[in-house]
């Protein structure tokens, strides 16, 4: 049996393909700027994952989601009158 050995294996190149051609993602460096360890914070986001997702699959969700983005587009539009006027 050929197993290549991975201890001398040069990493990959930045924007790398692997043996498929699909590129592979870097992993995000976290920055958890908070007393409460990562591991506590990742478990707490996955026990409220699929109810967020649920949530804004709903109907109630995508109205709220839009309500929210009205919200948003008039704020922004009167920052952007006081900044003219300024």
């Amino acid at each position: 049996m050929n197993v290549p050995n991975v201890k001398n294996a040069a990493p990959p190149r930045r924007g790398a393909s692997d043996e498929d051609g699909e590129r592979m993602a870097r992993k995000k460096k976290i920055v958890n700027n908070t007393p409460y360890p990562q591991h506590a914070i990742d478990a707490v986001a996955r026990c409220l994952w699929p109810d967020i997702v649920a949530f804004f699959e709903s109907e109630e969700g995508q109205k709220e989601f839009e309500a929210w983005k009205r919200q948003q587009d008039k704020e922004n539009m009167e920052q952007e009158n006081q900044l003219k006027a300024a």
